[in-house]
């Protein structure tokens, strides 16, 4: 997992999320995504994804809560 606007990837896990469909989208576009992380204290944090479309209208808005594992990793990593 890679935090928003952050470097260090960390093991973690979802803790919880909320979907909000504001307006459908049709076919042909663009959509573009921007996520902000909202708070992070400690082994917790927020993330809120806004979906756009080319004329700036919001579609849909996403609400994350994570908390970041300590020691092993959520899922081991794969080896080839």
């Amino acid at each position: 997992m890679r935090r928003p606007g952050g470097t260090a990837e960390v093991a973690g896990h979802t803790a919880g999320f909320s979907v909000e469909l504001l307006a459908p989208e049709r076919q042909g576009d663009e959509l573009t995504a921007t996520a902000t992380e909202v708070a992070s204290t400690g082994r917790s944090g927020v993330c809120d994804v806004s979906v756009v479309n080319e004329q700036g209208q919001r579609g849909a808005v996403f609400c994350w809560c994570s908390h970041t594992m300590r020691g092993k990793p959520a899922v081991p990593a794969m080896r080839g």
